[in-house]
Formats: structure tokens, C-alpha cells, sequence
């Protein structure tokens, strides 16, 4: 169990400590200024496009994540307080070198992290470390008890991590990692303008970025020859705009004429549901200033939800004192040693795993 937790923390940070090398080659069509005057503008479109240039670097980046106000759902399920915790506590924390490879046809990079990882859910606390090296298309790593290296082709872990996580949309039809540059229907599995013209939300839905309030772009004061950027986004405001509630108002009338039960259901769930959450996410960026490469990238997430709010007005007195669930993150990432030169080895005597063995837990 101990192992299962930690690999799934594991493939966890391994997707955000993937951020700074995408958003350094990601494409600056979908960069947005928004309010950032044009002189703030051009330096950061400088910053990406600068970064573009970037193969290499030694990082270090921390995770650290809190689920709060469990138990309150839990009780509503009809869960005694000692079956499920409160509030969970996770930190993450690592470090190591990434260069890209384009030689590597699975993982087009190298990579060789020393990670450590530790959960605190009340009575049930786990911790442990773990080292990760990716190298001629196969993942290693430290078994967390031994302290053994296993290894496994980067063919079969891509198998495993799509039937059994649910990584197959990230990954793309094939099962495989992208190459080349990444952008939002990499993702979404689409262009995300046609999908949103398709639901019929296109143009008035656009509008709603300049919704006042909903997202704020500023330049930071220059710290140590660095130029930084904060990209907030507060869905408050949106979700309680005119604009946003006859958006919604306009799908869930369309939701609810369709045949499906489920979709005139969910139309009368989603204005409650709304009503209920707050979430709030502030992204930051450093570039250096005199080359221009991105050096830091933070992302924190505060979302809640009102499971009071949730039940509707006729929710009783005892429901309305529910506490909310929280979900709050915080990710920091540097980088130094930019376009340096790396070796990543695979380590020697590894037992090699194949995807039946990860399928049957080892």
C-alpha cells in the first residue's frame, strides 16, 4: 500500500515538475497579456520566446498540497468519524537534471530525480523517498522499502498508466508522449475555440475573460535580475456576473430540452454547485533578465466547496453548519544550470519489470 501511495504521488509530481518545460515551449498564441501594459507585454513575450531555446536544466521544485473538511462528507455518506480523515496533508519535494533527447522515441529527454514524499492523514501518516531516472526510453527506480532499482520500457509503463490511472488523454490516442510542441488540444484532445463553438458558448463565452475581476496579469517587481509575472484568476467574480449567469442559464435551458435524464438532472445541479465553490489560481513566472530564460515557475491553487449550499434551501439547520472542503495547493519550481550538459545513466543491476508485473503489483 505503502509503495502503491508513493507511485501515484510519484507520476503526481513528475506531471507538474513537467510545467516549466512546457509553458518554455509552448506556443504564444494562446498567451494572453491581458491587462499588462505593452512595454510588460513585450518582455514577457521575449522571456517565452527566449525559453524556447532551452533543453537543459538541474531543478528543484516542492509540492505541497491539503484536502480539508473531509469528514463532513464523509458524515453526510454515513461514515463514522474514525473511517475517514478530517483533513490530508501532502508534501512533496525533489530534485535533478532534464534535457531533452529527441533521439528517445518514447521520452524525448533525460531525466534523474531524487524525490521525497510524505502524507499525513491524521492517525494514518506515511513517508519515503524514491529516485527516478529516465534514460534510453525505459523509467528507473528505487523500490521505497529496499531502496532497490527496478526499471521498466517506457512502452509498458505507458500501457499501465493507461489502463489502470487513467493517463491515456494526457499521453494522446497512441499511448505515447507528444513530441514537438505542446498546447492546449494536446490536452483537450481538440482545438478548445471549435469545441466551444461546437457547444455554442464560442464568441460569448470569450467574453467572459474580460469579465472585471475574473483575471488579473501584472508584472512584479524585478528581484536579483529577474523579471516576474502574476497571472491570477479568481472564478468569484465570473461565476457571479450577469454575463456568466445568462451563459449558464442558456446551457442548462438546452441541457435540460435534451432527451437525456441525466443531462436535465445535472442543468439543476450545476447552478447549486456554482453557488457553492470558490476557486483561485495565481500563477508566477521569472525570467531572467539578461538572457531572457524563465529561471522559476509557481502555480497555487485554493479552491472550496459548500456542501451546504450544495443541498439547496431546504437543507436543514445542521446541514447549513457543514463546513466546507478545501483543496489547496501550492507548486514551486527553479531552475539552474540552464542548457547545461547532463549524464543519465541507467543504473546498474536493475531488475527489469514488464507490464504485467506493474499490472500485478509486483
Amino acid at each position: 500500500m505503502k509503495s502503491r501511495l508513493l507511485s501515484v504521488l510519484l507520476v503526481f509530481a513528475l506531471l507538474l515538475a513537467a510545467v516549466p518545460a512546457v509553458n518554455a515551449q509552448g506556443d504564444d498564441t494562446y498567451l494572453t497579456c491581458y491587462n499588462l501594459s505593452a512595454e510588460d507585454c513585450t518582455l514577457l513575450l521575449e522571456g517565452m520566446a527566449a525559453s524556447k531555446a532551452i533543453q537543459s536544466f538541474n531543478m528543484n521544485f516542492t509540492i505541497q498540497l491539503n484536502l480539508n473538511g473531509l469528514a463532513s462528507m464523509a458524515a453526510m455518506m454515513g461514515a463514522s468519524p474514525d473511517e475517514a480523515p478530517s483533513d490530508i496533508a501532502v508534501h512533496i519535494e525533489g530534485s535533478g537534471p532534464f534535457a531533452m533527447v529527441q533521439t528517445q522515441a518514447l521520452a524525448p529527454f533525460l531525466l534523474d530525480l531524487a524525490i521525497n514524499a510524505a502524507v499525513d492523514a491524521g492517525v494514518d501518516s506515511q513517508s519515503g523517498s524514491i529516485n527516478v531516472r529516465i534514460v534510453d526510453d525505459f523509467v528507473y527506480f528505487t523500490d521505497v522499502e529496499s531502496g532497490a532499482w527496478m526499471g521498466v520500457a517506457m512502452a509498458d509503463a505507458m500501457k499501465v498508466a493507461e489502463e489502470q490511472m487513467g493517463l491515456g488523454s494526457l499521453l494522446g490516442g497512441s499511448g505515447e508522449m507528444p513530441s514537438g510542441e505542446l498546447n492546449p488540444a494536446d490536452l483537450l484532445g481538440g482545438d478548445p475555440n471549435a469545441m466551444m463553438e461546437a457547444a455554442g458558448l464560442g464568441e460569448d463565452a470569450a467574453a467572459l475573460l474580460q469579465t472585471p475581476g475574473f483575471i488579473n496579469h501584472v508584472r512584479l517587481p524585478d528581484q536579483n535580475g529577474m523579471n516576474g509575472f502574476e497571472l491570477t484568476m479568481d472564478f468569484a467574480p465570473l461565476f457571479a456576473s450577469a454575463d456568466f449567469q445568462n451563459l449558464l442559464n442558456t446551457a442548462m435551458t438546452q441541457a435540460a430540452s435534451a432527451d437525456d435524464p441525466s443531462a436535465s438532472q445535472m442543468a439543476m445541479m450545476v447552478p447549486m454547485l456554482l453557488a457553492g465553490t470558490t476557486i483561485k489560481i495565481v500563477q508566477t513566472q521569472w525570467y531572467n533578465a539578461a538572457d531572457k530564460f524563465i529561471n522559476s515557475f509557481g502555480l497555487n491553487l485554493a479552491a472550496s466547496l459548500d456542501l451546504a449550499a450544495l443541498m439547496g434551501p431546504s437543507a436543514s439547520s445542521s446541514s447549513a453548519q457543514i463546513p466546507p472542503i478545501e483543496l489547496l495547493m501550492d507548486f514551486v519550481v527553479t531552475m539552474d544550470q540552464i542548457n547545461g550538459t547532463f549524464e543519465v545513466v541507467a543504473p546498474e543491476g536493475a531488475t527489469i519489470l514488464t507490464a504485467e508485473d506493474l499490472q500485478s503489483g509486483m
